[in-house]
């Protein structure tokens, strides 16, 4: 089993050059590496995010969309000149408080799925290009809602495919039902996974190439991580991590498509402490690997999100704790990188308390990441997006132009050519440090096993 190596030296300060890479890198000789990339850093929403469940995504232009949970409400946000647009996906105010998903279709409209506020039914919301549109699915039974994630993705041909709990405690896990809503609005009965004896929860969701459904959770009939997986009309499931103690794999896992088309899952072992990824393809054989240790993490609290690129590269990210008598004390946000049965970690955000309710996105146009985040003690959404322009300060004031006013970008913009163009300083947490060193993140090099 392969244990992932982290690369200290990938998120650090530098001064002089872009181009200049850290000495204390390690990197395999003849190996080709990616370029260097900045963090921007953004305040999605300081003071209506809920409790910072979010899904980020890229459309085809590479265009950055978030859906979140607001207070009894769902939101949308779109990036726009470096500012998120924010606008409310369902005004009826039955959104409930807990867990959801969003997808986007190939026109870059987004379809969002969110428990009911009295938990008794699935709310589905949906973007035509006109207007917002809405369906509900139930009945349900649910209590803990914190342990319930909900999964969806959207086709080529613009059919959503979901997966839900439908009843079910804490200590009696729900059965987890599959239903695909089509453009019109018709949708297919559910079915549940496995039949009605697979009782499991942590969902996850990605389609194949055929575009057919492949879904990775955790039951409770051994403790297992599973994959189930649509296979023509019937639905077929296969333990990928399976123990005889309860409660022990398949925690708050995470599921992308790469390229060749195998799937890669993030989960957690709490059996062992470790965060743990597994590549495979449903129905075949299946490789697990040690990520990093697993600290402060409670059941229900966040997954560890999984994306793809392109180039079949693994993506992974994650908070790292800081625990101090059973007391989360600190948070930095994680990322690792993978490439055949290498990994290298990098600190994103180190500010105080983040990380936690992560969700990760590839663009398509620039094969780089975005991560939205929750800042625990701000009490607010948070967006990373990697770019690889150092970020620009024309007017020398400390301030990254993307950071200033709208009409002080403006300004910057009209006058951009006549200015000075020297990259600024600034933290994690927005703060602008009075030195001229830059904040670098160190792209993905390979590790010696």
């Amino acid at each position: 089993m392969q244990t992932a190596k982290t690369l200290f030296a990938s998120a650090l300060l530098i001064t002089g050059l872009a181009g200049m890479t850290a000495s204390a890198a390690p990197a395999a000789k003849a190996a080709k590496t990616a370029a260097d990339y900045y963090w921007y850093y953004y305040n999605l929403d300081t003071t209506g995010a809920y409790n910072g469940e979010s899904r980020i995504r890229f459309d085809a232009k590479g265009n950055v969309k978030v859906g979140y949970q607001g207070k009894y409400v769902a939101k949308y946000a779109e990036l726009i000149d470096h500012t998120f647009k924010i606008e409310t996906a369902d005004t009826s105010f039955t959104a409930g408080d807990s867990k959801l998903d969003m997808a986007l279709d190939k026109d870059g409209h987004p379809h969002i799925i969110y428990h009911r506020w009295n938990y008794t039914a699935i709310n589905y919301a949906w973007h035509d290009g006109k207007k917002w549109n809405h369906k509900d699915f139930g009945p349900l039974s649910l209590d803990l809602l914190d342990f319930y994630q909900l999964a969806v993705e959207v086709d080529s041909k613009g059919s959503a495919h979901m997966i839900y709990p439908i009843s079910g405690k804490e200590y009696y896990f729900p059965s987890l039902a599959y239903i695909r809503v089509d453009p019109d609005g018709s949708s297919t009965m559910p079915v549940l996974l496995g039949g009605s004896s697979l009782q499991g929860k942590y969902v996850s969701l990605a389609l194949d190439k055929k575009e057919q459904p492949v879904a990775s959770h955790y039951t409770f009939d051994g403790s297992n991580l599973t994959v189930s997986y649509l296979d023509g009309a019937a639905w077929k499931y296969q333990v990928v991590d399976s123990t005889q103690f309860v409660r022990a794999k398949g925690f708050l896992n995470s599921m992308a498509a790469l390229p060749n088309g195998d799937f890669v899952v993030a989960t957690e072992n709490h059996t062992q402490f470790k965060i743990q990824v597994a590549i495979g393809k449903p129905g075949g054989e299946w490789k697990l690997q040690d990520l990093d240790t697993l600290i402060g993490h409670t059941p229900g609290s966040s997954k560890n999100p999984v994306a793809a690129d392109p180039d079949g590269l693994a993506y992974v990210a994650y908070p790292r704790m800081v625990v101090n008598k059973d007391t989360v004390v600190s948070s930095r946000l994680m990322l690792a990188v993978q490439k055949d049965t290498t990994w290298t970690i990098g600190v994103v955000d180190s500010s105080d308390m983040v990380g936690e309710y992560a969700s990760l996105a590839i663009n398509p146009v620039t094969k780089l990441p975005a991560i939205a985040y929750y800042d625990r003690k701000l009490k607010r959404l948070r967006v990373a997006i990697a770019r690889k322009e150092a970020p620009a300060d024309a007017n020398n004031n400390g301030i990254p132009d993307y950071q200033e006013p709208v009409s002080i970008r403006k300004l910057l913009l009209r006058k951009r050519g006549a200015l000075p163009k020297r990259a600024s300083a600034i933290d994690a947490s927005g703060r602008t440090q009075k030195a001229a060193p830059r904040i670098l993140f160190q792209a993905p090099r390979p590790v010696a096993p």
